[in-house]
């Protein structure tokens, strides 16, 4: 009786193993409705809108940026302080303020040169604007450097007006505005200069005086504080997206009408964008990434931002382009939120002068802004 039994039990089993297979048959098939299968599907949608806008902004003050390169041009404002009140008999010999350089654009290499004029306004971060430079500063040259910038120069040292540090003491300090020199033949070079407030890594003040026992005597101050400027005038391309540090000039990129499923889990999202070199300013001292940001909002300056990613470079067919990981921005739009786009700036928009030549929607197909989407459709 039990060896009957085991037969018909194992009869049971080898015909439910013959009834299952990779594949269902045809009956099978057909209870299994297409929309209630998992798939996963991938999309490339091309950009439908894009814009730049300028942004002004004061660069960090951790780099001073002074110079002139084609159209960019940057401009400092640096304070002093500790200088005393010199009296009639003690005579000032000298006045220098070295700078030491942490920055090279373009090029590292080149005539330079710099003017320096009297500051006759009170300042702040916020009130010191390109647009409102030169009510800050008298048109009088207080101090001037010039000289061939080679990569092996680390400082230069600027003679000021001893009669304006004189005039200092009455307050015990001062302000100077730094300009390129448009009297320096070839120059077309900017350079940075470290100015890390509370250290000494910034700009440094010497003087030298003489007292009534005719002794030379000494007095450093490094620089309160200071700040940079800088003004640019932007690329006409009807082809290009321009962005530009320093400046700052930023993006806006669409993608209108994401056919994708309510229903989808994003998997892998990737925006891609493609540089043109030759409207391109970079050189190794470039942070060569962009930063893409989720746009919450329609109302300059754009500033409702979230969800930043890193645009990193690659190469597609000899072609430089940058890629970013969009995954977290695409997958809040198909959950319903308002699509405005991706809003784009260079990495280093507050301590360089990059410049990134991007093809926008007008450029050929192969080159426009593009959407990669991978994702799961669920029943």
């Amino acid at each position: 009786m039990n060896v009957t039994f085991c037969s018909f039990a194992m009869l049971v089993v080898v015909s439910f193993l013959a009834g299952c297979s990779d594949e269902p048959t045809d009956v099978g098939r057909g209870l299994i409705p297409p929309q209630d299968t998992l798939r996963i599907e991938a999309r490339e949608f091309a950009s439908t809108y894009d814009t730049t806008f300028l942004v002004r902004i004061a660069p960090n003050a951790g780099r001073l940026l002074i110079g002139k390169h084609d159209d960019i041009e940057a401009a400092s404002i640096v304070e002093f302080g500790g200088v005393p009140n010199f009296t009639a008999s003690q005579r000032i010999d000298s006045a220098v303020i070295a700078f030491s350089i942490n920055y090279f654009f373009v090029d590292s290499s080149g005539p330079f040169g710099m003017n320096a004029y009297k500051v006759t306004n009170s300042w702040s971060a916020s009130s010191f604007l390109w647009d409102s430079l030169a009510t800050f500063s008298t048109d009088t040259v207080v101090g001037f450097f010039a000289a061939t910038i080679s990569p092996r120069d680390s400082v230069i040292r600027l003679k000021v007006d001893t009669s304006l540090i004189r005039s200092w003491g009455a307050t015990g300090s001062g302000s100077l505005a730094l300009r390129a020199a448009n009297n320096v033949v070839g120059m077309n070079l900017v350079l940075g200069f470290l100015n890390y407030i509370g250290t000494s890594l910034r700009p440094e003040l010497t003087i030298s005086y003489r007292d009534t026992a005719d002794t030379t005597i000494q007095i450093k101050s490094t620089a309160q504080r200071a700040i940079s400027v800088v003004h640019s005038t932007p690329l006409t391309q009807s082809n290009l997206m321009t962005l530009q540090s320093g400046t700052t000039t930023r993006g806006i990129v669409r993608f209108d009408s994401l056919a994708i499923p309510p229903k989808a889990s994003i998997t892998d999202a990737r925006l891609i964008l493609s540089l043109d070199p030759g409207s391109s300013l970079l050189n190794n001292h470039s942070r060569d990434s962009l930063i893409a940001y989720f746009l919450r909002g329609t109302t300059f300056p754009y500033d409702t931002v979230a969800l930043a990613s890193i645009c990193s470079p690659i190469s597609e067919n000899g072609q430089k382009k940058y890629s970013a990981d969009v995954k977290t921005i695409v997958q809040q739009w198909i959950a319903g939120r308002p699509n405005y786009g991706f809003i784009l700036h260079t990495y280093g928009e507050f301590s360089s002068l990059d410049r990134f030549g991007l093809y926008n929607t007008q450029a050929i197909p192969a080159l426009r802004p593009r959407l990669r989407v991978t994702y799961t459709v669920f029943p």
